[in-house]
């Protein structure tokens, strides 16, 4: 559709419209199916967690209600920019032709007449012939001069509706309901081999992913606040322990733990986790743990560098999280279903599994320390 010009501003096929709107429609229909399971789990929480943890859950769903409707009424907008832009061309397409037609007629005129006058002068007949071809090309200057004014006011009408089209992209696109995809490009420079002090907290990680601001991937190290949190965790402490009772009896190789030794909040024991870890929302980070809390579930490798000899072992820790709409609405226990996934779950990420609010970041956090017997 952009290969429109000032002399012919009526050019360009409407099938790209025409896709875009159908796959913005598509869009809106998964709005809808996510709107109708986001309210589905409200309505779970509400009815079984009350007290400040299911307020905290609840009004986490109540935001993101409130944009999925910001979305839909965004893709509307665009909608109703694709359809005034798909109408504009037809009626440019349309009152351009016959100013098109004049426009080449003109020129066909305005080069044979100019042939002729540069012709023989002193054949018979040609002085008549010179005068009326002179005359002819004068009329056809002026048809020229016409119709490209013509055609210059139709191709501002269509640059006009361009521009509306463009302005709905770029609203859809932006910080409040799109990918942001230029703040992203700045946030999310190429990391340095020598990781950096981190010092983003659980309360600044929750934040960015609910407002989509910030790097969409964040690492942490030894000596950062989020990560000296986290290994005050009570399952990390479980299989420090495990580590330890491994050491004890020889059996503690070197290399990756083969164990699962990451986190669930799935199965019988989840509710009790879920209770314990997001209590920190009613108490502002007094009891729990707040690393935890942000986390929810995440995967726990610990690696066996070396078997030292005062019989200690030296560990390196990797924690590995995504953070998304999925992870973030669930509640405990039924929350981590195949049922939930399938039919909730999946249909929210699909919504947003792009850049920018609510979508996906990730977290790595590394640290090494000794176990001793």
């Amino acid at each position: 559709m952009e290969d429109f010009t000032k002399e012919d501003p009526g050019r360009g096929e409407p099938g790209a419209l025409d896709e875009l709107t159908g796959q913005l429609r598509q869009d809106q229909d998964k709005l809808e199916h996510a709107h109708g399971g986001v309210r589905k789990s409200a309505d779970t929480i509400r009815e079984h967690w009350h007290g400040k943890t299911g307020q905290a859950a609840a009004v986490t769903h109540d935001v993101l209600l409130t944009s999925i409707v910001n979305k839909h009424q965004a893709i509307d907008r665009v909608v109703a920019a694709c359809q005034g832009y798909r109408d504009t061309h037809e009626d440019v397409k349309d009152r351009a032709r016959v100013w098109v037609l004049q426009l080449e007629q003109a020129r066909q005129t305005i080069g044979t007449a100019t042939s002729l006058v540069k012709g023989p002068q002193n054949a018979p007949g040609m002085a008549e012939l010179i005068e009326s071809a002179t005359r002819s090309k004068t009329a056809a200057l002026l048809e020229e001069k016409e119709a490209l004014e013509r055609l210059a006011a139709l191709y501002e009408e269509r640059v006009e509706a361009r521009a509306t089209f463009q302005s709905a992209i770029t609203d859809i696109t932006d910080e409040t309901h799109g990918a942001g995809i230029t703040a992203r490009a700045i946030a999310d420079r190429p990391r340095s081999s020598k990781p950096k002090p981190n010092n983003t907290s659980p309360w600044e990680l929750g934040q960015q992913w609910l407002t989509g601001s910030g790097p969409r991937h964040q690492e942490f190290t030894d000596n950062d606040p989020f990560t000296k949190l986290l290994r005050e965790h009570s399952h990390v402490m479980d299989v420090r322990d495990n580590l330890r009772a491994l050491l004890d009896r020889g059996r503690l190789p070197v290399g990756p733990a083969t164990a699962d030794y990451s986190y669930h909040l799935g199965g019988g024991d989840g509710a009790a986790k879920y209770v314990a870890d997001y209590s920190t929302l009613a108490t502002g980070g007094a009891t729990g743990n707040l690393a935890v809390t942000f986390l929810g579930s995440y995967k726990l490798q610990p690696n066996v560098i070396s078997l030292n000899a005062d019989g200690s072992a030296t560990v390196r820790f990797v924690v590995t999280n995504t953070s998304d709409i999925q992870s973030a609405t669930h509640p405990p226990v039924i929350g981590y279903t195949d049922w939930w996934r399938q039919i909730i779950g999946d249909p929210l990420d699909s919504v947003f599994s792009h850049l920018g609010p609510m979508s996906p970041t990730t977290q790595t956090i590394t640290w090494t320390e000794t176990i001793r017997p």
